[in-house]
């Protein structure tokens, strides 16, 4: 094999050994997004999903694999803390080591739920022994907030682009929810009641008013500890940015906003790890998921210090998730209404966004346009339901 022909060679092996790379890169992310659905959707059927929900619920067990232990017993294998262990039990219990393993592919090749010990990282880097672990474990968990959100108005003549958001006050909760209404529609469905596969404004259909109402019905009658918040911007008044960055600043604005809503109302108190979730069909590509990370994280040390902490910010396919879908009722039902013409036809989607509107009671708050990027304060009048409206 001459020179010339060795290139050819490495080159064509550089390519192949990039396509496994870029081919295991993609069933990872994909193996890590189904993770996150059965862990917030409740649908633990595996090992590595309880783990996984564990990690999410309860923070310290992050650091320590003995606490993750003796929590997983007494989430699934009926073992009560303080009591009395028979040595025969030990036997149908999960062994550590399989526990550990999964906790390991959890943190190290997912990057979920990572520890929040730099110590801890350390000794299991070191391979220091779980005693060192255990010794570390002894700060006490953190509240969560959960907020899942979507946009609209990035298409089309609109005169509004908007982000709008469901916040559940913690992880249990928002699991409930979702698992409270996957058994509706199943009971719905084994009613003979044709129900949509996902329920998405912009895919109503007239005949399906009526189901829309209904499964609205079912979260408001769930819902009395959550909150709703929708910030919408005049396109046309920010000009010196693209629309894709004025979608960028809304989903910072709807984070910035809601905490200090939440905070100033005293729905939430600090300190509060913030689990933050957009639909997957809404766009944003990884860069600028990652840009958005950044920011807040770095927004949330000048604004809070330590006291908020952002665990998650990814996206999630609401055709399995119920909350990204009240996301996506709530943001098209306000779009609809801001971005609806004086002149326009109504029908049975004007009836719907009316009806979501009188049922969460919206308040309106106005800024300029200018104040997009600006970190501010605002006047509390009313505790559930927010539009702010830079305009």
């Amino acid at each position: 094999m001459n020179s010339k022909q060795q290139k050819v060679k490495d080159i064509v092996d550089l390519d192949i050994s990039n396509e496994k790379d870029l081919a295991k890169e993609l069933k990872r992310d994909k193996d890590k997004k189904l993770l996150q659905v059965k862990v917030l959707s409740g649908e633990l059927d595996t090992m590595l999903s309880k783990v996984a929900y564990i990690l999410n619920l309860y923070p310290d067990t992050r650091n320590s694999d003995i606490t993750l232990q003796l929590k997983y017993w007494e989430e699934y294998q009926g073992f009560k803390q303080g009591e009395r262990l028979d040595p025969e039990k030990m036997y149908e219990l999960e062994r550590l080591t399989s526990i550990t393993r999964a906790r390991a592919k959890i943190q190290n090749e997912y990057k979920l739920y990572l520890s929040t010990s730099e110590k801890v990282k350390r000794f299991r880097q070191n391979k220091e022994e779980i005693e060192k672990e255990k010794a570390l474990a002894t700060k006490p968990s953190v509240p969560s907030i959960h907020v899942y959100a979507d946009e609209s108005g990035k298409t089309g003549q609109e005169a509004f682009a908007l982000v709008g958001s469901l916040w559940i006050p913690d992880t249990a909760k928002a699991r409930s929810l979702n698992l409270y209404l996957k058994e509706w529609v199943r009971l719905k469905v084994a009613e003979g009641v044709k129900v949509p596969k996902e329920f998405h404004f912009t895919e109503m259909k007239k005949m399906q008013l009526d189901i829309y109402k209904e499964f609205f019905n079912e979260i408001l009658s769930q819902s009395d500890v959550f909150s709703y918040k929708v910030v919408a911007a005049n396109k046309s008044k920010i000009r010196d940015k693209s629309l894709d960055d004025i979608i960028f600043s809304l989903y910072y604005q709807i984070i910035h906003l809601g905490i200090e809503h939440e905070t100033s109302t005293g729905r939430m108190a600090l300190p509060r790890d913030v689990y933050y979730y957009k639909d997957e069909d809404a766009g944003t590509d990884k860069l600028k998921m990652a840009e958005l990370r950044q920011t807040l994280t770095d927004r949330f040390k000048v604004s809070f210090e330590d006291k908020l902490k952002l665990i998650d910010f990814s996206s999630l396919p609401s055709k399995s998730f119920y909350l990204v879908q009240i996301a996506d009722l709530i943001t098209g039902s306000v779009s609809r209404f801001m971005n609806r013409k004086k002149d326009a036809p109504r029908n049975f989607k004007d009836e719907f966004a009316e009806y979501v509107l009188t049922e969460l009671e919206f308040n309106f708050q106005k800024y300029k346009a200018d104040y997009i990027d600006e970190n501010f304060d605002f006047v509390i009048e009313k505790d559930r339901a927010y539009v702010h409206v830079f305009d």
